[in-house]
C-alpha cells in the first residue's frame, strides 16, 4: 500500500515540474515586454464624407510592432476640429477590437496590448459644414507626418444654381457625362412597325417583292429616312446600313440574313497632340523605340498629313512641359523629339494634358473636326496643381472609374495652372522646394490629376491613353485619362510595342467607323441556325470590300483583320469594325422560324431580329437597322374513317372514335401527340367519316396550336393517327397519303360464297338471293349469281342463317330455304359448320314433261368428304341412297325393289331344299 502511495506521489510531482518548465519561459516574456516600448507606424490616412451624417470619417491606418505604446502622442492638425472622445475603438484587419485610444483637443493617446503586432485602424469623425476647399489634414508624430486635402461639399449644381444665403450646407458638385467627341454623333431613325392580325412587320416595305415569305424596307422609296445613291440608309454621311432577308432556294423555311455595313471619312481637318512623358528614364533604347513607334504612326496617317486633314502637335513633360506646335511635316515632328525637348525628373502629367489644351486654343486649326489628345506614359503622376481658390468640388458620378482599389469619391476641374504652387508626393522634392512644393498623398495627385482629365472630356477633347507598363495606381490613372476604356492601350515598359499602339489611333483618325460594334439579337420564334452547340466560322458569311477605280466592289480581307464574331443567348455581336470610304462589310448568317413551338402561327410575319444597332466608335450611341419580317406557312390534315361491315349490318359501329394525332419533331421538348380528338359519325348514315384538322390541343396543353406544314430543318411532316380504342369485333389499318390520313375499321367476319349450278353442274346465272338471320331479318342486300354462278354474302358474323333463293330460273325447279350456321374455329376464322363439309353449291333441276304435277320440286345443295356424301332436299327426306332422285327415275326405282324381292324368295326356297337334302 505504501508502495502505491509513493507511486503516486512521484508521478504527480513529474508532472507538476514539467507544467513549471513549460509556463516559465511565458512569464519571462511577459515580464520582457511590459518593459518594452515602442511606437507605432502610420500607413495611411484618407478621408470620406458621409452623405447620410453629412460626416467627415478620417480613418487611420497604422502598423505596430510589439511593446508598449501608452506614452507616444499622435496629433492631428487643427485645420479640423474633432470632438473629443475617450472611448475610440482600434480594430485589426479582421475588424476584431484590440484595444481603444482617447482623443482630446486633437491628440491621440493609445491603449494597446504590448504583446500585439501587425496593423490597425482607427477612425475620426467630425462635422463636414465647416470644411473649406483646399483644407488640408496632418496627422503627425515623433516619427511620422501625413498631410491630405480634405473632400468638401457644395450645393451648386451643374448649371451653378445660387445658395440661398441662409444654407451653410456644403455638397459637391454633379458631374456630367464624359461625351465621346468633339462633333455631333448622328441620330438613329425610329423606323415604323405594323402589328396586325397579320403579324409584325415594317410599315415601309418591299411589299414582298423579295418574296412570297419575306418583307424588307422598302430602301430607297421612302421619306422615313436618307438614302446613298446604293440605297444604304444614311447616318449623316458616317455610316450606311441595310439589313435585309431572302428565302434559300430549294431550302423550304431556310432564310438568309445579311447585314451590310459602309463607312466614311471626316470631311474637315483633325488636330492631334502626342502628350508623352519625358522623365528622367527617357533615354537610351526607350527613346529610341519611342521615335520608332511615333515615325510608324506618322507614316500610317501619311496620306491625312499630305492632304492636310491632319495636323500633329507634341507636349513633351517631366517637371516642365516642352511643346510642339501643330504640324503635317514629319521631319519636324521627329527633330522636336530628337533635339528640343529635354528629360528630367518629375512626372507632371498634369501640367502635360493643360499644355495640350493650351496648344488647342491658341493654335488649332480652321474648322475642325476633331480635336484628339494621346497620351503616352506609366500614369505615376508625382506632381499637380492646387484647385483654384475658388473651385468647385464635383462628386464622382462615374468620370472617374475606380481601378485596382483606387478610386476618388470627388474631383476638381479648376486648378491655379499659373501658379508656382503646386503638390508633390515626393518627400525630397517637398525639401527641395519648401517655398512651392506641398507634400500629400500618391494617391491625391492622381486624383488631381484626373480632374483635369475629367474637365478635357468634358470640353469634348477626344483623350486616348498609352499605358507604358504601369503600376496599380499608374494604371487607374492611365485607363482614366482615356475617353473610353476601348481608347486605352497598354504596352511594356521599353515602349517597342508603341507604334502598333498609336495603329489603333490612326485607323481612328479618318474613319468614321472605329472599333465599331453591332448586336444582332434573333427575334421572336427565330432560330439561329448553327453547325453545333457553339457558333462557328461554317456558320457564317463575313466579307469586306472595297471599290477600285471603276467603282467596283472588290474583296478587301484585310478590313476583317480586327473583326470578331460570337454568340450568347441567341444573340450575334461583330466587334472591332473598321470602315472608311468606299469600304464595306457584310455578314450573311441563317435562320428558321421555329414552326415546332406551340406559339407558332402559320402565314404571319415574324421579325427576323430583335433591336439591331450598330455602334459606330463603341460609345454607346447607337444606329438602328431596319428589321425584314418572314413566315412560313401551315398545314391541314384530312381524317377520313371508313367501315367495312356490310352498311353496319349487324349493329356494332359506334356513334363516333376517339384518336390521337401524331407526327415527329426536331426538337424533343415540343408537342409530339394531341389530345384525344373525337371524331362523331355523320347525321345521315354512311359508311365513310371525315374530318379536317388546322389545329388541335397538344398533350397535357389547354391552348390549340397550328399545325405546321414543315419541322425545324425544313421536311414536311408526317402527320398520323392512332386510335384509342378499337372495337374487338373490328381490325383496324392506317393509311397516310400526303396529309390524308385514312382508318379503316374491318368488321371481324367472313364471307359466305356459293355457286349456283343445275343437276349437270353447269353456272346458273342470274338467279336472286337473300340471307336472313335468326329472327328473320334480312342481312346486307340481296345477292345475284354471275355468270360463274357465284353468290357472295360478305361479311358475316358467327350465328344461324337462312338462305333464301328469291325466284328461280324460268324452267327451273324452286328450291327451299337452306339453313346455314357459322361458327368460329380455334384459328379464329368463321367457317360454315353446318350443313357439314358444305361444298358450297346450290343445284336447281330442270322442271320435264314426264314430271307430274305432284311431284315435288327438289334442290341440292352438296359438300363431299371422300366418297361421302350429304343430301338436303326440299322436304328433308333422305333416301336409302342419300341421294335426292332425279326426276323421271320412278319406274326404274320400283324394279330395284321387285329384284330384291325375287332374290330374297330364291334365297329362301334355297336355304328349305338344302335341309330337306339332309
Amino acid at each position: 500500500m505504501r508502495k502505491n502511495y509513493f507511486k503516486s506521489f512521484t508521478f504527480i510531482g513529474t508532472f507538476l515540474f514539467i507544467l513549471l518548465q513549460l509556463f516559465t519561459p511565458f512569464f519571462a516574456f511577459a515580464q520582457e515586454i511590459d518593459g518594452q516600448e515602442t511606437e507605432v507606424e502610420l500607413k495611411d490616412v484618407h478621408a470620406t464624407i458621409d452623405e447620410t451624417t453629412n460626416q467627415l470619417d478620417t480613418h487611420l491606418i497604422f502598423s505596430k510592432t510589439v511593446g508598449d505604446v501608452s506614452n507616444q502622442i499622435i496629433t492631428v492638425s487643427d485645420d479640423l476640429t474633432l470632438p473629443d472622445n475617450d472611448a475610440l475603438i482600434i480594430k485589426d484587419p479582421n475588424t476584431q477590437t484590440i484595444g481603444s485610444a482617447i482623443l482630446t483637443n486633437n491628440k491621440l493617446q493609445l491603449d494597446i496590448s504590448p504583446s500585439y503586432q501587425g496593423d490597425f485602424s482607427l477612425s475620426l469623425s467630425a462635422p463636414s459644414e465647416t470644411i473649406l476647399p483646399n483644407t488640408f489634414l496632418t496627422v503627425s508624430s515623433s516619427n511620422f507626418s501625413k498631410k491630405i486635402l480634405l473632400p468638401t461639399r457644395t450645393l451648386q449644381t451643374e448649371e451653378s444654381v445660387t445658395q440661398n444665403e441662409s444654407e451653410s450646407l456644403v455638397q459637391p458638385k454633379t458631374d456630367t457625362p464624359i461625351p465621346y467627341l468633339a462633333f455631333p454623333q448622328p441620330e438613329t431613325i425610329d423606323f415604323s412597325y405594323n402589328t396586325d392580325g397579320s403579324g409584325n412587320y415594317l410599315t415601309n416595305n418591299d411589299q414582298g417583292q423579295s418574296g412570297k415569305n419575306t418583307l424588307n424596307y422598302a430602301y430607297g422609296s421612302t421619306t422615313e429616312a436618307s438614302f446613298d445613291d446604293e440605297n444604304y440608309v444614311n447616318y449623316a454621311d458616317e455610316a450606311y446600313v441595310k439589313k435585309t432577308v431572302k428565302e434559300v432556294a430549294g431550302k423550304q423555311g431556310l432564310f438568309d440574313v445579311t447585314l451590310d455595313v459602309k463607312g466614311n471619312e471626316y470631311p474637315n481637318p483633325i488636330d492631334l497632340v502626342l502628350v508623352i512623358d519625358y522623365s528622367s528614364t527617357m533615354k537610351g533604347q526607350k527613346l529610341e523605340n519611342t521615335i520608332a513607334g511615333i515615325k510608324e504612326f506618322l507614316d500610317q496617317i501619311d496620306h491625312a498629313l499630305d492632304t492636310q486633314k491632319v495636323h500633329v502637335g507634341i507636349i513633351a513633360y517631366n517637371r516642365e512641359a516642352y511643346t510642339q506646335p501643330f504640324t503635317s511635316d514629319k521631319e519636324t515632328l521627329i527633330d522636336f523629339l530628337e533635339d528640343t525637348s529635354k528629360s528630367h525628373s518629375g512626372t507632371f502629367i498634369q501640367k502635360g494634358l493643360i499644355a495640350a489644351e493650351n496648344l488647342f486654343k491658341t493654335s488649332s486649326t480652321p474648322n475642325v473636326q476633331k480635336q484628339i489628345i494621346v497620351h503616352i506614359g506609366d500614369g505615376s503622376a508625382n506632381r499637380a496643381y492646387h484647385p483654384e481658390i475658388d473651385a468647385t468640388e464635383y462628386a464622382n458620378g462615374g468620370n472617374i472609374t475606380p481601378y485596382n482599389g483606387f478610386d476618388a469619391a470627388t474631383y476638381y476641374r479648376d486648378f491655379a495652372d499659373n501658379s508656382p504652387s503646386y503638390f508633390t508626393s515626393s518627400s525630397t522634392t517637398a525639401e527641395e522646394d519648401p517655398d512651392n512644393a506641398t507634400l500629400t498623398t500618391p494617391k491625391d495627385i492622381a486624383n488631381l490629376t484626373l480632374g483635369t482629365a475629367v474637365d478635357l472630356k468634358l470640353k469634348n477633347y477626344d483623350l486616348y491613353s498609352i499605358g507604358v507598363a504601369p503600376s496599380g495606381r499608374g494604371e487607374y490613372v492611365d485607363k482614366n485619362i482615356a475617353s473610353s476604356e476601348a481608347k486605352y492601350v497598354p504596352i511594356d515598359a521599353d515602349l517597342a510595342q508603341l507604334g502598333e499602339a498609336l495603329g489603333n489611333v490612326a485607323t481612328k483618325v479618318d474613319r468614321t467607323i472605329t472599333n465599331g460594334t453591332i448586336h444582332d439579337p434573333m427575334g421572336e420564334q427565330i432560330l439561329l441556325q448553327k453547325s453545333g452547340s457553339e457558333l462557328t466560322t461554317a456558320d457564317y458569311s463575313l466579307k469586306g470590300y472595297k471599290k477600285d477605280a471603276s467603282g467596283n466592289w472588290i474583296d478587301s480581307p484585310e478590313l476583317l483583320e480586327k473583326v470578331s464574331v460570337s454568340e450568347e443567348n441567341n444573340q450575334l455581336s461583330l466587334t472591332g469594325l473598321y470602315l472608311g470610304t468606299d469600304e464595306r462589310l457584310t455578314m450573311t448568317y441563317q435562320i428558321r422560324i421555329d414552326t415546332e413551338s406551340t406559339n407558332f402561327i402559320p402565314e404571319y410575319w415574324y421579325l427576323a431580329n430583335g433591336r439591331t444597332t450598330l455602334d459606330p466608335i463603341n460609345t454607346g450611341v447607337l444606329l438602328d437597322f431596319p428589321i425584314p419580317s418572314v413566315k412560313a406557312p401551315g398545314t391541314q390534315v384530312t381524317i377520313e374513317k371508313n367501315w367495312v361491315d356490310n352498311n353496319n349490318s349487324f349493329g356494332l359501329r359506334p356513334d363516333s372514335i376517339s384518336f390521337v394525332l401524331k407526327r415527329t419533331t426536331v426538337t424533343s421538348s415540343a408537342w409530339q401527340k394531341s389530345q384525344i380528338i373525337q371524331l362523331a359519325a355523320p347525321e345521315q348514315a354512311s359508311n365513310q367519316w371525315q374530318m379536317v384538322l388546322d389545329s388541335i390541343i397538344p398533350e397535357g396543353e389547354t391552348t390549340p396550336v397550328s399545325l405546321a406544314a414543315f419541322n425545324n430543318q425544313g421536311e414536311n411532316f408526317i402527320y398520323s393517327a392512332e386510335e384509342t380504342a378499337i372495337d374487338p369485333n373490328y381490325t383496324s389499318a392506317t393509311q397516310v397519303t400526303d396529309n390524308k390520313i385514312t382508318l379503316t375499321n374491318t368488321l371481324s367476319s367472313t364471307d359466305l360464297t356459293f355457286t349456283k349450278v343445275d343437276e349437270h353442274d353447269q353456272p346458273l346465272n342470274g338467279v336472286r338471293f337473300k340471307l336472313l338471320d335468326e329472327q328473320g331479318k334480312q342481312i346486307g342486300e340481296e345477292q345475284i349469281s354471275n355468270e360463274a354462278g357465284l353468290v357472295t354474302f360478305p361479311q358475316l358474323r358467327e350465328g344461324n342463317y337462312q338462305l333464301v333463293e328469291i325466284e328461280p330460273l324460268a324452267g327451273y325447279q324452286a328450291i327451299d330455304p337452306i339453313q346455314l350456321t357459322i361458327e368460329q374455329n380455334s384459328d379464329g376464322e368463321f367457317v360454315v359448320t353446318n350443313p357439314t363439309n358444305w361444298s358450297h353449291k346450290v343445284v336447281n333441276k330442270k322442271i320435264t314433261e314426264q314430271s307430274s304435277s305432284s311431284s315435288e320440286n327438289n334442290s341440292t345443295s352438296t359438300s363431299s368428304s371422300g366418297n361421302k356424301q350429304t343430301t338436303v332436299s326440299s322436304k328433308n327426306k333422305p333416301t336409302t341412297t342419300g341421294q335426292i332422285p332425279k326426276a323421271g327415275e320412278h319406274v326404274q326405282s320400283w324394279l330395284l325393289i321387285v329384284g330384291v324381292l325375287l332374290i330374297f324368295v330364291v334365297s329362301i326356297l334355297y336355304y328349305k331344299n338344302k335341309r330337306s337334302s339332309l
